[in-house]
């Protein structure tokens, strides 16, 4: 497969998710044990970790990297559920809605 070559593993950019047993680890209001990093990033997986064992007590567990996802507050999310239910795209970042609404407006623009 000559002219071929890996990029890495997917979008580079998201949050890493406290879980154990494979489960994600979520407060009294159902939100993640989160934090937005770089895939990779030692220095955020170690913040996360240390954290889950110091504030938290619990010494159990991993992060988990979850790619293209981003941290939301619970006004954004109450945004989010009005959009969709408006029929809207309910992230308004959501990068390909971003791609899809750039390319026709490109497109529109061509002609």
């Amino acid at each position: 497969m000559s002219g071929f070559k890996a990029v890495g593993q997917g979008i580079p950019y998201g949050v890493y998710i406290w879980r154990i047993n494979g489960k994600a680890v979520v407060n009294e209001d159902l939100e993640y044990l989160q934090i937005a990093a770089r895939r990779g990033d030692q220095k955020k997986i170690a913040e996360l970790k240390r954290f889950v064992n110091e504030e938290l007590g619990i010494h159990e567990g991993e992060a988990f990297f979850e790619e293209g996802s981003r941290p939301i507050s619970h006004d954004e999310w109450e945004d989010q559920m009005a959009r969709q239910k408006a029929g809207e795209v309910p992230d308004p970042y959501d990068l390909g809605n971003l791609i899809e609404e750039y390319n026709y407006e490109k497109g529109m623009n061509e002609k």
